[in-house]
């Protein structure tokens, strides 16, 4: 089995771990900011309408303007990001918001076995039927 594993810039997102690293430092998140990133990110292939990422991230529609918008100046300012610049999260008016940072996928072994477990054969069990 294989975690996803996202890097864009100088940053490393583990969504399994939920974990982000900026310039090779731990970045502490509040939960909604880190589901905020990895949503975008993982829908990254086209722009995510407001409704759509408040229910993906708070489970509910019924979110301030204002928690919203704080929640994305937080999630900017961890990768890097400002509302000026929006090089990886761009705002698109009267709609939402857009991942546009470049994304390298880095597949990493969840589970690995040391490799003489993983390539040892299996021993044979002694026969206990009689030949006819």
């Amino acid at each position: 089995m294989t975690r996803r594993v996202y890097r864009f810039g100088d940053c490393t997102l583990d969504i399994a771990a939920r974990e982000l690293r900026h310039a090779n430092e731990r970045v502490d998140l509040a939960p909604s900011v880190f589901d905020c990133i990895g949503y975008l990110l993982e829908h990254r292939e086209r722009a995510v309408g407001r409704d759509e990422l408040v229910s993906a991230v708070w489970g509910k529609t019924s979110v301030t303007d204002s928690l919203l918008g704080k929640t994305l100046v937080k999630a900017r300012r961890a990768v890097g990001d400002t509302g000026e610049e929006q090089q990886v999260i761009r705002t698109i008016p009267r709609f939402g918001y857009h991942w546009v940072a470049e994304v390298e996928n880095v597949e990493e072994s969840s589970t690995s076995l040391p490799r003489e477990t993983a390539t040892a054969p299996t021993p044979a069990l002694p026969s206990t039927s009689a030949t006819p």
